[in-house]
């Protein structure tokens, strides 16, 4: 078993020792803290994670939606929960986009530490589960922090927004253009996420195989090889 999944189960084993929660105030659902069902949508096994999935709808969004946004901004009390609540986001989707204010701040705020710079990317995972309204966030974000490892982490994660991403291909085909590689590969991964029509998504990384990027390049023919199913 890989290190980080013997981390995994050793946090979420302490947390669920705990009484209640970590974090206190929490609402409870079947005798567990929303904290503990939060870390289940993490890693372990397909049941645990629908079952929290369940626990997390039976809760309630509006009720778990600023418990989410709080357990993403630094300082954490466990390192599992910042990831954990991403993934939350993800179960509820655009029904949660009553976070955006709060996450939009996150992401508007100027980092001063490795943490802050974490609570932006996990910020903008967020969002990118939350449907359109959360685009303009996302490519402002993008935009202005593009030439830094958090713009580029933003530019990967809005292929999260599939089909609701639709008004964001304006610059995701600019940003294919990118002088930097990695905002080119963001802009592939981004682009084959949200293109709903297969041949457009197929064309679009074809031509990614000519980048002069080997980088690129790897991303699209992985691509083009999951869609095919041969080797490119």
């Amino acid at each position: 078993m890989c290190v980080r999944c013997i981390a995994w189960l050793l946090l979420t084993s302490i947390a669920l020792r705990t009484s209640g929660s970590l974090w206190g105030g929490e609402p409870e659902y079947e005798g567990k803290a929303l904290s503990n069902w939060v870390m289940m949508t993490q890693g372990g096994a397909p049941e645990s994670r629908s079952e929290a999935e369940r626990a997390l709808e039976a809760i309630g969004v509006e009720t778990v939606v600023p418990f989410l946004v709080r357990w993403i901004k630094p300082p954490w009390t466990n390192s599992v929960m910042p990831g954990a609540a991403v993934d939350s986001f993800r179960v509820f989707g655009p029904a949660a986009r009553s976070a955006i204010p709060e996450l939009t701040k996150i992401l508007d705020r100027e980092p001063d530490t490795i943490d802050d710079v974490s609570a932006q990317i996990d910020a903008a995972k967020a969002l990118s589960y939350l449907g359109r309204d959360a685009v303009p966030v996302l490519l402002s974000a993008a935009e202005r922090f593009k030439s830094r490892p958090q713009g580029w982490e933003i530019i990967f994660a809005m292929a999260n927004l599939g089909p609701y991403g639709a008004g964001a291909q304006p610059a995701i085909l600019k940003w294919s253009k990118d002088p930097n590689e990695w905002v080119r590969v963001g802009a592939l991964r981004a682009y084959v996420g949200i293109e709903t029509n297969s041949e457009k998504r197929l064309s679009f990384a074809r031509a990614a195989l000519n980048d002069s990027s080997e980088r690129v390049r790897r991303q699209a023919s992985l691509f083009l090889e999951y869609v095919s199913g041969a080797p490119q």
